[in-house]
């Protein structure tokens, strides 16, 4: 299997998708960066998944940090 790897510094917009009529359809998610950008084709399942952990990894990632430095 081919792998490709990509590294965004900043996302600009993720979205998701669905391609093809009920029953048959297949679904990818799409990261978007500038001018770059990446599908990864999923199962429904999965992307209902991601789509309810990015909130909460957004949330995590605007929280305060809750341990101090150590020296």
């Amino acid at each position: 299997m081919l792998e490709a790897r990509f590294e965004f510094s900043a996302v600009d917009a993720i979205d998701a998708e669905s391609i093809g009529e009920p029953g048959k359809r297949t679904f990818r998610v799409r990261i978007l960066c500038g001018d770059e950008s990446a599908s990864l084709w999923m199962e429904k399942h999965r992307i209902a998944a991601l789509g309810e952990a990015i909130p909460r990894l957004i949330e995590q990632l605007e929280a305060p940090d809750q341990h101090p430095d150590v020296s």
